[in-house]
């Protein structure tokens, strides 16, 4: 009798622990999902902000930057870039960042599947044009290329987030 009020018991608290596990991958999914469609309507609204993480150096190993200085926020025809840039200088004056308030010339945005984008952009800023790629995973994480005649490809690590 007692063995089985046990194996009854063992039973029940086996059942409910499963089921609490499958609400917790649901949700999770769920969240998930609610993000993918959050990066997927910034990207195409171009309303977005991407705070930087990692800048990717080609002579050393990785790093680490402040978000809060180092950003990239888009709005409509309108992109703010702030980025530290450790690399050569093809100009008399060396470079320490990349600084620019410009119009966005060229925009196209491709769907690469499973929730993953890459955002080519150009960004002019009086007579300088710098040429920025994003690519974007499904929960916003983004890798982002900048490049200029007058310095040397950069790659950063970051976060995308709508505005």
């Amino acid at each position: 009798m007692k063995r089985g009020f046990i194996l009854i018991s063992l039973i029940a608290v086996i059942l409910s622990s499963c089921s609490s596990i499958k609400e917790a991958t649901a949700k999770r999914e769920a969240n998930g999902l609610l993000r993918q469609e959050q990066v997927r309507q910034a990207l195409e609204s171009n309303q977005f902000t991407i705070m930087m993480e990692r800048l990717n150096s080609q002579r050393g190993p990785d790093i680490y930057l402040r978000a809060d200085n180092n950003y990239i926020i888009v709005r409509g025809d309108m992109a703010r870039i702030n980025l530290a840039y450790i690399g050569y200088s093809w100009d008399m004056r060396g470079i320490s960042g990349i600084n620019l308030t410009g119009k966005v010339i060229d925009n196209s945005l491709i769907f690469k599947g499973k929730g993953k984008y890459t955002l080519k952009m150009k960004v002019r800023q009086n007579d300088d044009t710098f040429s920025v790629t994003i690519n974007v995973g499904k929960s916003g994480n983004c890798d982002v290329s900048v490049t200029h005649p007058m310095i040397a490809y950069t790659r950063y690590h970051g976060q995308l987030s709508a505005i």
